[in-house]
């Protein structure tokens, strides 16, 4: 069998998928390919990815603490980071320069890109691991998630200056995302039994979406097997149709949300076959799906292109993305 991708990004014509220490990247408007390898030994399995917002870089987080930056049109590393934890979630500032990185001890470090410092500056601290970072759009706010059931709304750059916390999730909280066309509402889902819409600034709850109660009715509808708890495994959106795609682990199935009026409303529920590791809505609304690996999956990335007026040949997009490594026998 195959190894799965386990993380997928979207940026800018660039789709990047990653299995074991190996980033496959693809420009979707030129089919240009390249394959990064973060490292050469099983300690640097990538943790997360980002791409800097023209997606000429990529930033790639591994189990060695290493934190690289690739120049994605030629493949070359550019500069070599040293993270003191292992990193949960990394983010760029707009202008590129420099990079917000969360890790599994509570803490936010920030590094300059281009500068022969290898050690980041210290942020701000959580005392529990972080499982999330934004940054609003404005780069006034820094927005942190924990397994401690938070939200952390800190100023930025000034993080010793705290602007609220948003409560309310009794469960830890493992994805956060701005809602499409409106970047002061905010969506976060975890370990409990709803996703919550904020107006973040204010630490206002907007809304509650019961998510329970729609996994057991798509569960039943679909004739699949019940789950004990419900994380949130992904959450992405699509701003020129305003859909907002969940899924969460151990679920063959997809949530779609419309924006109607600054709230979520259910628009379907796709069933996937596979258990979803990963997803990701391009440009023109086709919907990237990572699938788990086992010896009743077919395909290993599925696209989805209901939501889309654009045609594809599936084999043709797929092709540089069929081989993996194989996974080792125990």
């Amino acid at each position: 069998m195959k190894v799965p991708y386990h993380i997928i990004k979207y940026s800018k014509d660039h789709i990047a998928l990653v299995f074991n220490n190996k980033i496959k990247i693809k420009n979707l408007s030129t089919n240009e390919t390249i394959v990064l390898i973060q490292g050469e030994n099983n300690n640097s399995f990538v943790r997360s990815i980002a791409f800097n917002n023209d997606a000429t870089v990529l930033a790639v987080a591994s189990d060695d603490k290493k934190l690289k930056f690739w120049d994605v049109k030629i493949g070359r590393c550019i500069s070599i980071k040293n993270t003191p934890k292992k990193v949960n979630s990394i983010i760029f500032e707009k202008n590129g320069k420099k990079i917000l990185v969360a890790d599994g001890f509570g803490d936010v470090y920030r590094y300059t890109v281009n500068s022969s410092i290898e050690e980041g500056e210290l942020m701000l601290g959580h005392v529990s691991m972080l499982t999330d970072i934004l940054l609003s759009s404005d780069e006034k706010y820094v927005l942190t998630s924990d397994r401690d059931e938070k939200i952390r709304i800190t100023h930025y750059p000034k993080t010793y200056v705290i602007s609220n916390y948003c409560l309310g999730h009794k469960e830890y909280i493992s994805k956060m995302t701005f809602i499409p066309n409106n970047d002061k509402l905010l969506l976060s889902g975890g370990g409990d039994d709803y996703l919550y819409l904020w107006d973040f600034i204010n630490a206002k709850i907007i809304q509650k979406i019961d998510i329970k109660s729609l996994i057991e009715e798509a569960i039943k509808n679909n004739n699949l097997n019940s789950i004990e708890s419900y994380n949130v495994k992904e959450i992405t959106s699509y701003s020129k149709s305003n859909l907002i795609a969940v899924c969460f682990e151990k679920l063959p199935l997809i949530f779609l949300f419309n924006v109607i009026e600054g709230k979520l409303k259910i628009k379907n529920t796709i069933d996937t076959e596979n258990m979803i590791l990963d997803m990701a809505f391009d440009n023109i609304g086709r919907l990237w799906i990572t699938n788990f690996v086992d010896s009743k999956t077919k395909n290993i990335i599925n696209i989805i292109s209901k939501f889309s007026p654009v045609e594809y040949l599936t084999d043709k997009e797929l092709e540089f993305f069929e081989d993996t490594d194989e996974c080792m026998k125990h």
